[in-house]
């Protein structure tokens, strides 16, 4: 307020519950995702319908303990990213004929436009965490050592995602599709990938069950 004024802190209110709005919607959008990715035969959009009806009891939650003690799973989670994603690779690098097709051209204007927009909705996934930085600090024992737990902890997270990415490619090539649970299917490809009809989707690889349950219960722990 003394920062920007009664108008300002207003815009800030407005522009806070949007973002955090639109990062629940992502959030609910990536799990019904893998949920369709586990079990296909419920269609993506009634996923995303259930998830929604799911997750809003959650908030009208006033003791945030409770959620709170499921962050463990979240990091265990969170490792199994790396760990799915390389076996998924190794297990694609065996299939050549796959790796380096070339990539479906877009169909339609509106897969481009679609794929602009999910594209943007996975950069502004890079920054959800932001809106916790402040609470975090504010909750630190040693507050001043935030910016040294910034650049270890990041800088882990560099290593693991270069590893996972270096890996990813020599398995995947060209053919990695935005979500690589979709990668992770027998030919002609998981339903849900562009070019592959509903139901027409091939065998679903375990690693790519795994790394679908391991998002799932990450977000739900975040979200």
């Amino acid at each position: 307020l003394e920062c920007f004024g009664a108008v300002g802190q207003r815009l800030t209110m407005v522009l806070l519950n949007t973002y955090f709005l639109a990062k629940t919607a992502l959030y609910i959008v990536l799990i019904a995702q893998n949920l369709h990715y586990l079990a296909p035969s419920l269609p993506y959009r009634g996923w995303v319908l259930l998830v929604t009806v799911g997750s809003c009891p959650s908030a009208f939650l006033r003791d945030m303990t409770r959620v709170e003690r499921l962050a463990p799973l979240g990091v265990a989670a969170s490792l199994m990213y790396g760990v799915c994603i390389v076996a998924g690779a190794v297990e694609a690098a065996g299939r050549p004929t796959r790796r380096f097709q070339p990539q479906h051209s877009f169909e339609t204007a509106r897969d481009c436009v679609g794929t602009i927009f999910s594209t943007l909705g996975v950069m502004a996934f890079c920054f959800g965490p932001t809106d916790m930085v402040a609470t975090l600090r504010r909750e630190m024992r040693e507050p001043e050592g935030l910016l040294q737990a910034s650049v270890i902890s990041h800088g882990t997270v560099m290593v693991i995602y270069l590893l996972a990415g270096i890996v990813g490619f020599w398995g995947f090539g060209y053919t990695v599709t935005g979500n690589v649970n979709l990668s992770m299917c027998d030919d002609p490809g998981c339903e849900g990938q562009l070019g592959v009809p509903p139901g027409g989707g091939g065998e679903r690889w375990l690693s790519g069950s795994m790394l679908a349950v391991a998002v799932t219960v990450n977000l739900v722990a975040t979200i």
